[in-house]
């Protein structure tokens, strides 16, 4: 029996206000919790060197390396083929691993382009890589 009152096609209904909160809460437990930092750190390790001393190096064992927008690479003044880098180096010196390398990097390189020339540099048995910023001129 059905009374006039009654409505039984009526779903019960969830209030959304306390959801909105929790996931507010949530929201801001999270953003508190986690730190955005963390990102921009970009640890660059080499390999100990087997020289005696550090003192040891004379100035003839460093190089000044300036990668370019364009990509090509200036050792020192002199532009230097990207393709010949390796061998260039190597006429420069007997020993790779006891050459500090100097390296600047100039506006407007993206950083992935960086990246993998430290990695080449690092794959022709470089290990004493410093970045310097830019001279300003």
């Amino acid at each position: 029996m059905r009374l006039s009152g009654e409505n039984t096609d009526k779903l019960p209904s969830i209030s959304l206000t306390s959801l909105i909160d929790v996931v507010f809460i949530l929201l801001i437990f999270f953003m508190l919790a986690s730190s955005f930092l963390d990102w921009r750190e970009l640890p660059i390790q080499g390999q100990e060197t087997k020289t005696s001393s550090a003192s040891s190096q004379s100035p003839k064992d460093t190089l000044q390396l300036t990668l370019l927008r364009n990509g090509s690479i200036k050792l020192g003044t002199k532009n230097i083929n990207r393709n010949e880098l390796g061998k260039t180096l190597a006429a420069k010196t007997s020993s790779l691993e006891t050459i500090k390398v100097y390296i600047t990097v100039e506006d407007g390189v993206k950083m992935q382009n960086t990246l993998n020339f430290l990695q080449e540099l690092k794959e022709f048995g470089l290990v004493d890589l410093t970045l310097q910023e830019q001279p300003k001129t």
